[in-house]
C-alpha cells in the first residue's frame, strides 16, 4: 500500500488544476489519487514538490495495482527550546505596545465624515460608504434644499469617487429616509 500525506495530495490536485481539493475527505482523496493517471500525461508538471513527489507515488502504485492511503501531516517538530521562544515573544509585545498608543490617538480624534463609535449593532458594519455621506450631506443642508446638482458633485469629491448617477441615486434615497425617520435636521 502506497501513502501519502495529505498536504501532498492537495497540492499534487491544486498542481493539475482542481482548486477545491482541499475540502475533500480522505476517502474522496484517495479515490481521485487511483485515477490521477487518467488525469496526466508525459507533459504533465506539478510545480510543488510534495505535489510532484505525491504524484510519482501514486503512478507507481496504480501501475504496481496497489491502494493509496492519504495519512495526516507530520506535526512540525519544534525548532528551539521553550525557554529561547519566551525570550523571543517578550520584544514582540514590547514593539507592540507603542503601536496601540497610536491606534488611540488616532481614535481620540475621529476622522472627519466618519460614523459615530457606537455598540456593534447586528446586521450592519458602520463603514464610510457613499449612503452614509449622502445622509451627512442631507443633513448639512436640511430637507427643503432638495437633491441639487451641488450635492451630487459633494458627495463624488467626499466618496472620492466620481459616479454622477450612484450619487444621485444615494442622495435621493438619504432624502427620504430622512424625511420617513421625521429627523430634524439644519434647515
Amino acid at each position: 500500500m502506497a501513502t501519502i500525506t495529505r498536504s501532498a495530495a492537495v497540492a499534487l490536485f491544486k498542481g493539475l488544476g482542481i482548486t477545491s481539493a482541499g475540502k475533500w475527505t480522505k476517502k474522496r482523496i484517495e479515490a481521485k489519487a487511483a485515477g490521477v493517471d487518467e488525469m496526466v500525461d508525459d507533459e504533465t508538471f506539478i510545480e510543488d514538490k510534495g505535489g510532484a513527489e505525491a504524484l510519482v507515488i501514486c503512478l507507481e502504485a496504480i501501475k504496481n495495482d496497489e491502494d493509496i492511503e492519504v495519512v495526516a501531516d507530520p506535526k512540525p517538530a519544534e525548532k528551539a527550546p521553550p525557554a529561547k521562544k519566551a525570550a523571543a515573544k517578550k520584544p514582540a509585545k514590547a514593539k507592540a505596545a507603542p503601536v496601540k498608543k497610536d491606534k488611540k490617538a488616532k481614535k481620540d480624534k475621529p476622522a472627519k465624515n466618519t460614523p459615530p463609535e457606537t455598540t456593534r449593532i447586528p446586521g450592519v458594519r458602520e463603514t464610510r460608504t457613499r449612503p452614509y455621506l449622502a445622509g451627512t450631506i442631507i443633513a448639512e443642508h436640511g430637507l427643503e434644499a432638495g437633491v441639487t446638482e451641488a450635492m451630487v458633485a459633494e458627495l463624488d469629491d467626499l466618496y472620492g469617487k466620481t459616479n454622477p448617477a450612484e450619487s444621485l441615486f444615494a442622495l435621493r434615497n438619504a432624502w427620504h429616509s430622512i424625511r420617513g425617520f421625521g429627523v430634524e435636521v439644519n434647515a
